[in-house]
């Protein structure tokens, strides 16, 4: 019976995919000179949410679990916010929709952007319910699309293909702000990231880093692409799944990203002009390399690692690479453990 509900909600409720509000060109830039750009980062535990303001929007990305649910809405009432403009879940998991069910509640947005993945879990069946009573209809955002608001763009640049996993079909989104840009990962892992290397141009300013900090996520690759000034992780503190994962931290750290963690701070709330990111009122300068990265080869197997692997070759063994285009020009295979 209630797979039946599902189904009659979701036929009611989702639109066919399609690209909302104003689209506009890649050049075009006329925001107001004076407003300013806030990013929220609520601390739910293990969980995403974030709260995008701006003088005239409000936006909200996923919700957290449901036990965070109350202290979200709390948390935005708090700043004298009575409604959204958008809600946007990024794909049906309980750690980023769990809540959601009771900010369509408190705050009844404009307009709901969610991906087309499904869940028959009872947070999404909820959530669906809810929507359905309070007459909100889901839009399924066009990929590619770029939406413009009074104060900001945004865009959504993933997936543009069933990636066959849930994390990775998650809807991947760039901000466009005046001189800055801030991309938003959900829990999208390493294949997302080598398409976006191929369909994207990725440099942003601010990262909110894919699934919570896990090892296979935030690759050397995509991280050297997007170069962000500050890149911030989303989990609790002792959380069963080990994120961030150390391997995420260096790869970060090697990049110059300064790296904000909820596990660390709590809530975390960056501010941007336009020009400068500023956290706690103090501007985030974009921070020399903090180590340079040495690769050592097994001259037997050709396989190449990281120096901080646990696998390395013996001695006899090694050979000393100076950095990975070299490795991969002289025939060496990366390792699947550091993932170099």
């Amino acid at each position: 019976m209630r797979k039946r509900l599902l189904s009659i909600l979701i036929a009611l409720l989702f639109l066919l995919t399609a690209c909302t509000g104003t689209t506009v060109s890649e050049n075009t830039v006329n925001y107001k000179t004076d407003s300013s750009l806030e990013l929220h980062f609520i601390d739910v535990g293990q969980g995403d949410c974030i709260l995008v303001l701006s003088e005239n929007t409000s936006m909200l990305i996923d919700a957290g679990t449901k036990e965070s649910g109350h202290k979200i809405t709390e948390y935005i009432k708090s700043l004298g916010i009575e409604s959204l403009d958008y809600f946007i879940g990024t794909h049906p998991h309980d750690d980023h929709l769990g809540g959601a069910a009771k900010v369509i509640r408190e705050f009844s947005p404009k307009e709901v952007l969610m991906s087309d993945e499904l869940s028959d879990a009872y947070f999404y069946e909820e959530l669906l319910e809810t929507l359905y009573k309070e007459n909100i209809s889901v839009t399924v955002p066009e990929i590619g699309c770029r939406y413009r608001e009074e104060d900001f763009d945004f865009k959504f640049i993933s997936p543009y293909e069933s990636f066959g996993d849930t994390n990775d079909n998650s809807l991947v989104m760039m901000i466009y702000f005046k001189n800055t840009n801030m991309l938003f990962m959900g829990d999208a892992e390493k294949s997302v990231e080598e398409k976006l290397l191929e369909e994207e141009e990725l440099k942003a300013d601010v990262l909110k880093v894919g699934h919570h900090g896990s090892r296979y996520a935030s690759n050397y690759d995509f991280l050297r692409a997007v170069e962000p000034t500050v890149a911030v992780i989303q989990s609790e503190k002792g959380n069963m799944y080990g994120h961030p994962h150390e391997e995420a931290i260096e790869r970060l750290g090697e990049v110059g990203a300064n790296i904000l963690r909820c596990d660390e701070l709590g809530t975390i709330v960056l501010k941007c002009d336009g020009e400068k990111i500023y956290y706690n009122e103090e501007e985030l300068i974009k921070k020399e390399v903090i180590t340079q990265i040495s690769y050592i080869g097994n001259k037997k197997s050709h396989v190449f690692h990281r120096d901080t692997c646990g696998n390395l070759p013996k001695e006899s063994n090694s050979v000393k690479l100076n950095s990975r285009e070299e490795a991969i020009i002289l025939g060496y295979s990366a390792c699947k453990g550091c993932n170099p």
